[in-house]
Formats: structure tokens, sequence, C-alpha cells
């Protein structure tokens, strides 16, 4: 068996030899498939936003697609202005930054790197001046077209003929920040229009109104602002574009990769021939097999145990739980996820300060207090009105949060030990671990340390895992959830499928959208394959699965228990108190805007493609979404690379169906992709890597026939030109992560210069970007140490600004207020001081006043 279970590997190479493309042959693929990406890029450029003004019969109207809007009767329009644009103005930058939701972008900051070559490298891949711009501005007056301009350059003044029959004709391309255009009439008026996706609005502002005459022309219309966009074409191919120009990146680096290993292969050959020639006499006869395999067989393992026995230092059960984790990963990651523990212990605690500063974990962190006092709700608080909290809901008289109970729950042992900061960082490491696991199930040792090393390389896991935010504790349920289900699949393990249930129903109580998309795609998926494979399925399986679907069952009846007991009915959760439109689907009465449409959907997942390529590793924009295409591009993809594929599709095309982006420390929406994209990216890697070696392989037989051809060589020649066993067996696994052996030394000179740009910039800039970090936008100044070690003691803090009670001061209150040592209120007028001090008699009362350089004052209120 030892020696059938040996000879396995030797017969997989040749298997996988068999099916190698030659190496002329692969790159006229590539280069054709590069061909095709880049009409299809093309094609994706041609979709724009059509912006029409039609002036005719002395009635004037807007036309932004299908969107038509009449500007009434306006006097003839005599020029067209579009404003120029701060060029460091992008929805997300290189940074990581966002001026549509965070407000972290700093203009100065990004201008003073534009010049760099890093900058303008990002810049061009990511095509920056392309997007946002005007394109193809046609002036016709009547049926005669009198001015054309492909590419009118902004700040630019067109003048226009001012005649009765007048249209203006322009198209938006790759529309993404606000985008202005002023039209300016006979009468002296000046209305700006605007396009602005990210906030849903095409607005209308007269910024010089116009003079009435007797004929009423011009009389000029109040601001006033419309729902935008309603077309999907132009944001679906924005959508479109950016997978296809990452199967591009994916392809040009298959491609480059494969001229580059060709090119040293031969001159590696050829130097090599010339040495064997130059060298001949001074040859050695090789080593012989008992040597070598002796020189293999003093290898010793990465630990062993000295001195007594191993059963005197620890126990069985342990060191076969050791020898299992190593199995499966390489001690190395083992390290690096505790000293990514550490990382983000440090995140949560020192640039958080350990507190919430979004409105959803300050509602998070609020359940959680009344959580872990016994309490499913408090009393209302007798001046309710001037305790405004985030996502809190107050109804019959009590007061609770609109989140279902899985986080605030989860996160009540961090508050009965004094460290809430820690509860998620735990359990994210100990998800990064589980998709570890997984990958080791799925794949192999390799792929899974490098799916833990770039897991715990990932910004946007770090800083999203060090929050209070649901979303770290649903990765945890969830993946723990996956492994179980893998090892009922593969190991039949009876208790895996009530595990999963259990991890499931809990994964459901905290995020229930997402949890019943793994159940779908994970469930369905383990039944299916269990199914096809194991007909008639035994009665313990059986059991098993109706023991599962009961607990299953239970999570779902707990949740309608839940909505009975804060709303009265089963069937109504605290969400729909809070906000009735905060639903998925599409058409009025859904979301901030009043409106879901299919345009408005595509922007979010546009806008969260684009930042997850900023923020998921900190690479090079496009080089990010590259990596988990690579083993589709490469031909090298299995079956369970294409169900990663559609779980990570499933997720992300959902979120098309809710109103909101949700963009917080990265796309945190599609946080829950990570096990499917980290393993994705790891597979690349080794795909890359296994392509170099293919390549390196095919050129040597090419050139070794060709030599051998030309003339014939002696016995000795052969055996030392002939190819190591080294050479010959796949290299990806025999080293440290599997890329830097013999035959993929530029996949891995690739992987360390793509984490370099993490190391060596994006993570030191988010360092800097959430440095004593409040939520506010960014140069909002404020001492927050003050803030959460206050001078004053058993008082009430009152602040007349909304935006810092919700961020900061509002999480910092004792559900029961009284039982609190300061009570933190929202009041700014003599009357509300009143009604404080009668709530709440026998406490001073201080205005918290932020100076202009951030610092905080108390203000006694007399």
């Amino acid at each position: 068996m030892r020696g059938r279970a040996q000879a396995l590997p030797s017969t997989r190479l040749t298997r996988e030899q068999g099916r190698e493309v030659p190496w002329l042959r692969r790159c006229l693929l590539l280069v054709g498939l590069l061909l095709l990406l880049l009409g299809a890029d093309a094609c994706c450029y041609r979709v724009a936003l059509p912006v029409e003004v039609v002036s005719q019969a002395g009635t004037t109207t807007l036309l932004v697609g299908s969107q038509r809007l009449s500007l009434g009767h306006l006097a003839p329009l005599i020029g067209l202005r579009l404003p120029s644009q701060d060029p460091a103005l992008h929805e997300y930058q290189i940074d990581g930054s966002d001026s549509t939701n965070n407000f972290t972008l700093d203009s100065s900051y990004i201008h003073s790197i534009s010049s760099s070559w890093y900058y303008r490298f990002q810049s061009w891949m990511r095509d920056l001046e392309g997007s946002s711009r005007w394109r193809n501005l046609e002036v016709w007056s009547g049926q005669h077209l009198i001015r054309a301009v492909a590419w009118p350059a902004s700040s630019t003044t067109v003048s226009l003929p001012g005649s009765t029959t007048l249209r203006l004709h322009l198209e938006l391309q790759r529309p993404e920040t606000p985008r202005s255009l002023i039209l300016m009439t006979a009468s002296g008026g000046m209305l700006q229009i605007t396009l602005d996706r990210n906030n849903r609005s095409l607005s209308l502002i007269w910024l010089t109104s116009e003079l009435s005459s007797q004929e009423e022309t011009g009389s000029a219309q109040p601001m006033r602002a419309v729902f935008f966009p309603l077309d999907a074409a132009p944001f679906g191919a924005e959508v479109i574009d950016t997978l296809v120009r990452s199967l591009l990146w994916a392809t040009a680096l298959l491609l480059l990769l494969t001229l580059v290993s060709g090119a040293l292969t031969s001159i590696s050959f050829f130097g090599c021939q010339w040495l064997v020639i130059a060298r001949r006499p001074l040859i050695s006869p090789p080593m012989s097999q008992e040597r070598s395999g002796g020189a293999h067989s003093r290898k010793r393992p990465w630990f062993t145990f000295r001195g007594a026995s191993r059963s005197h230092v620890l126990p069985d059960v342990l060191t076969g739980w050791w020898r299992r984790l190593t199995t499966a990963l390489h001690p190395l990651a083992l390290l690096a996820l505790i000293g990514s523990l550490g990382y983000t212990l440090w995140i949560a605690r020192v640039e958080y300060n350990g507190q919430p500063h979004i409105y959803d974990a300050a509602a998070y962190v609020f359940a959680a207090k009344m959580y872990a006092q016994g309490r499913l709700a408090v009393p209302q608080p007798p001046t309710p009105d001037l305790f405004p909290g985030p996502f809190m809901v107050q109804f019959a008289g009590r007061w609770f949060a609109q989140y279902p109970p899985g986080t605030a729950l989860t996160l009540v042992p961090g508050f009965w030990l004094g460290l809430p900061y820690a509860v998620e960082p735990v359990l994210g490491t100990f998800a990064l671990l589980g998709i570890g696991l997984i990958a080791a199930r799925l794949y192999n040792r390799t792929v899974a340390t490098l799916t833990v090393v770039l897991g715990v390389s990932s910004p946007f896991y770090s800083y999203l895992a060090a929050s209070y935010l649901s979303h770290t504790i649903t990765l945890f349920y969830l993946v723990w959830g996956f492994w179980s289900l893998l090892r009922f699949q593969q190991e039949h393990k009876l208790w895996g499928l009530p595990l999963a249930a259990l991890c499931f129903g809990l994964a459901y109580l905290t995020r229930e959208q997402v949890a019943l998309l793994y159940i779908a795609m994970l469930g369905g998926a383990t039944l299916f394959v269990a199914w096809r494979r194991w007909r008639p399925w035994p009665s313990s399986w059986l059991r098993a699965l109706l023991a599962s679907s009961l607990i299953l069952l239970l999570f779902f009846t707990l949740d309608l228990l839940f909505n009975l007991a804060l709303t009265g009915d089963p069937l109504i959760t605290p969400r729909e108190l809070f906000f009735a439109g905060d639903r998925w689907g599409f058409g009025q009465g859904i979301g901030f805007y009043g409106v879901h449409t299919l345009a408005t959907g595509l922007v979010n997942l546009d806008e969260q493609l684009t930042i997850l390529a900023i923020d998921l590793f900190g690479w090079p924009f496009y080089l990010t979404l590259a990596l988990p295409l690579l083993p589709f591009v490469s031909g090298r993809s299995h079956a369970t690379d294409w169900l990663l594929l559609a779980g990570t599709a499933a997720i992300a095309l959902a979120f098309v169906g809710y109103f909101y982006h949700g963009i917080y420390l990265g796309p945190r929406y599609l946080y829950e992709t990570l096990p499917f994209l980290l393993m994705l990216s790891a597979r690349g890697l080794v795909a890359l890597a296994q392509s170099e070696q293919a390549v390196a392989r095919r050129v040597r037989q090419v050139l070794r026939g060709h030599s051998a051809s030309r003339a014939a060589q002696p016995q000795h020649e052969t055996a030392v030109s002939a190819p190591t066993t080294m050479e010959q067996k796949p290299t990806a696994g025999s080293s440290l992560v599997g890329l830097s052996g013999q035959g993929s030394r530029l996949t891995a000179l690739l992987f360390v210069a793509l984490l370099a740009c993490n190391v060596l910039y994006y993570t030191p800039r988010q360092i800097s970007l959430y440095q004593n970090y409040s939520g506010l936008p960014a140069g909002t100044q404020i001492d927050l140490q003050a803030i959460y070690q206050p001078p004053v003691h058993h008082a009430i803090v009152v602040t007349s600004d909304l935006a810092l009670y919700d961020f900061v001061l509002f999480a910092l209150n004792d559900p029961l207020l009284q039982q609190g040592d300061i009570i933190y209120a929202r009041a700014s007028e003599p009357e509300e001081f009143a009604r404080l001090r009668r709530a709440f008699p026998g406490r001073p009362l201080y205005f918290l006043e932020i100076g202009p350089h951030g610092q905080v004052n108390y203000l006694p209120l007399s």
C-alpha cells in the first residue's frame, strides 16, 4: 500500500503533463483571449448615460436616459458650461478612503501622492480620468448640427446660438462621482443640473435667477430634485467591465508569466549545456540512491518532543489534535493567526478605543448591555425624545434595538468579563482558522496555508473584525457550519449535520438573509452529493438529518418568539417598527430614498466591487480580483472552484436587491464571501505556480528534443543533462507556502511584491486613517480620551450635535440610565435642560463643547 501511495504523485504528474498545452499554442490562446477581453472592455465603454436638453416652442425639457423632466419656460439658451472637478475626488481612492458614506477622503493627501509612480499606475489601471467624463457633445439647431466635440474639456463654456429650437446632446461615460452642467439663458439665468448616483439625486439649482419680463419668460423655478437613476444599462456595464478588466489582468499576468518563464528556462537550459561541455572532465558520479534516501530520512519534523516520552509531556488528545492541525496547516500559518489576533486586538483597543463608532454597532452594544443584565428590553426613558439612539426602537413603553439578538448575545460574555472589544477579534481569528481547515479539506495544505496568510494580511478582515458589527460573528458561525458539513460529507461524521444546523441557526439569529443563502447553497450541495453517493441513506443518517431539521426549526421559532416578545406580533420584526422601508425588493416605499430600482442596485454592486478591489488585500486595483479568476483563466479549475465562485456571486447579486450599499470599513455586506474569496485567491496563486512549472517543463522538453536531434550525446552527458527528480515533481507545496519551489520563483516573486504593496503602503495608511477614530467625517478633530475618561461623575452630559451623540456618546449610556455614572443626552434648549433635571434629579448638568482643535470642554449649566 505504501508503495502504491508513493506512486500516485508520479501518475498524477503524467496526466497533468498529458493535458498541458504546448508553449507556443498557450501563448497564442492567451493573446486571443486578451484581444477578446479588450473588445469586451471597449463594448462596455460604449454604454454611456445619455443626457439631452431640448428647447422647443418656448419649453425646455431635460432627458437623462429614460427620465424626462420639464424645466418650464426658459429664455433662449446662450451657453453651456461644464464645471471642473478636483481630479482627486472619486468615490473610493487608492488608500481606501471615500467621499460617499464615511467621508474619509483627504484631497490634500491624494494631491500630495498624485505624482508618485504608484498612484499614477493605479490611476491608469482604473482609468480614473475616464470616470464621470463628458463625451460626444453635439449642438443641434433645428435639423442642423452646428457643433460637435468628442471630448469636451472640463471648465469650458460652449456658446449656443440662442435659437428657439435647440437640442444639446451629451454622454456621461462611466458615471461615478457627481457631475454637473450649467445652462445659461439670455435673461441672465444659470441653471445647474447635477447627476449624483450615490445620493440618488438629479438636482436642479438656480445659481442665478432669471430676470422676469412681461412675457413671463424665464420665471425661475425653485430648487428641486428627483430620484436618479432609473436606467440600469450604464451601471450594469460598469459592473461587467470591472469583471472583464479583472479577467483581462488575470490573462495578462498568465501571458507575461508564460513568456518570461519560457525565456528564463531557455536561457537556463543553454547555460547549463555550456557548463556541461566546459566542465565535462570534472563531473562526479551521481549520488547513490541509498545515500539520497538516507539524507531524506534524516530530515526532522518541524516540531518534536525530546527528553521524556510524548505521553508524559502532553496528553495524547492534545498531541493528536496538534498533529492533525499541523497536517492541515503549516505551523507558520498558526503563528500568523496569533499575530493577526494581536494586531486586531490592538486596532479594537487602541485605534477604536474599545468603543463602537457606527449606528449599527452602537445599537448592538446597547442591546448587549441589556442582555447582560438579563433584560430583553428596558423601560422607555422618561424624556424619550432626548435619547435618539441610533436604530433603537421606543415602543409600548419599552426601549430595544431593531436587530436580531444573535450579535448582542454573542457579545454578552465580553461584557461580563469586562473585555467586550475582544470578542470579535477572537471569533474572527477562529473564523480564519476554520477557513484554513476547510481549504485543507477541499484542496491541500498549500492552498490552506495560503488561504490563512491571505486572510491575516487582509485589511478588510482586520478592521472589520475589530468592530462591534455583526459580520464577524456571522462569519464565525457560518465557517464552522461549513466545516461541520464537510466532516459529515467526507468522513460520515453523524454529528456534523446537527452541529452545522446549530451554527447556521446561530448565524440566522445574527444575519438572517446571509444565513439563509449559506443554508441553501452549502446545505443543498452537501445533501445532493450525499444523496448521489450513498443511496439509500442509512437510517442513522436520516436520524441525523431529522435532528438537524429540528434544530433549524427551533431557531426559526426562537426568532418568531423574539418578535412576539418585543413587537407583539411574531411576523413583525423590530426593524419594521423602526423603519418600514428597510426591506429587500424593488419599487416604491423601499429604502431611505423612497424607491429602489435595478439601476440603484447595480450602483451599489459597482461601489461594493470597487472598494473590495481596494480594501480586500491592499493590492493594485484589478490584481485583487484577478487572482481568484486565475484558476479559470489558466484552465486548472475544479468543481470546487466553481462552487466557491457561485457562492461569491450569489451573495453579491443578492444585495442588488437591497437599497443600501452598507460600505463601512470596506464592503461589509460582502464580508461573508471571505471564505470563498480567500480560497479562490489561494487557488489562483497555486494555479499560477503550476502554470509556470508547466511552461518550464514544456520548454525544456522542446529544447532537449531539439538538442538531441542535432547531435547524439554520450550516455554520461545525457545523464548529467537530464532533469533532476526535483524538477520533474511539482514543487507546489514543497516549501513554506508552496510557491518558492524551483519551478515557481516568478509566482513567489509576484506574491511577495503584492504583499509588499499592502505592508509598505496600504496598512500603514489604514493605521493613520483610523488613529483616534470616531466615525465622524475626515477632518473632524476630537479628543476622545477626554470623553471616554471624563472629569465629571454622577452627571448628565448633553450635546446639540446629533452626529457626535450617535457616533460617540449614546453607546456609553447604561440601558437603565439611572444606574450609569454619566447619562448622555441630546439637548440644546433651556426647556430640554429643565426636563432632564426633573427626570434625573440630583445630577449636575454639563454641556459638551468641542473646540476648534478637538479639545473637549465640560461646561456646567446652571
